[in-house]
This record gives C-alpha cells, sequence and structure tokens, in this order.
C-alpha cells in the first residue's frame, strides 16, 4: 500500500510539473502586466516544488519502496532519465542566476 501511495505522489509532482510548465508556455509572453508576471512567478515557484517532490520520493522509490537499489543502478533507462533531470535542473538553475542578476525576479 505504501508503494501506491509513493508512486501516486511520485505521479502527482509529475503531472504538477508538466502542468505548470504548460501554463508558463502558454501566458508568457514580452508584454505581461505585473499580475501576469506574478502568476508565471507562481507556477514556477510550483515547478520548483514539484520538481523537488520528484527527486524526493523517486530516490525514496529506488531506495526503500521499489526493486531496490542494485536493480536500479545497472539500469540504463534509470540513469538515463537522472541524466535529464539532471540538465535540467542545471539549465533552470543558471536561467534563474542570470534573471536575479538583471534585477527580473523582483515583482
Amino acid at each position: 500500500m505504501t508503494s501506491a501511495i509513493m508512486a501516486f505522489l511520485h505521479h502527482l509532482a509529475a503531472f504538477t510539473l508538466t502542468g505548470s510548465i504548460f501554463y508558463e508556455l502558454v501566458t508568457f509572453r514580452k508584454d505581461l502586466t505585473l499580475a501576469e508576471a506574478r502568476r508565471i512567478q507562481r507556477m514556477d515557484i510550483a515547478y520548483g516544488v514539484s520538481a523537488a517532490l520528484i527527486l524526493i520520493v523517486g530516490l525514496l522509490r529506488v531506495f526503500y519502496y521499489e526493486k531496490g537499489a542494485p536493480f536500479y543502478a545497472q539500469n540504463l533507462f534509470f540513469w538515463t532519465k537522472m541524466a535529464g533531470f539532471a540538465l535540467a535542473a542545471i539549465a533552470i538553475i543558471l536561467l534563474c542566476a542570470a534573471l536575479m542578476a538583471r534585477g527580473v525576479g523582483r515583482l
């Protein structure tokens, strides 16, 4: 039962992440009002929280709830997902740092 709950949380976080990215993609444009920019900023927070939950719950599933760490340690698909997740995290961190350096993060 606990494994099913962890799988549900993992998938809920993944769909929340996808939804927040889609919202930002649809609503972002050059002439944003302050209210629209704040909504996008809230979606960005949802994106960050859901990404952290995906990582935390996913690692809990690897080490405690699913097939075990030895299975995933030799699984190429797992490592491909981890590399993709790491690259996306690095890209987001660099983008946020660049925007904050320009003062864009202050609304």
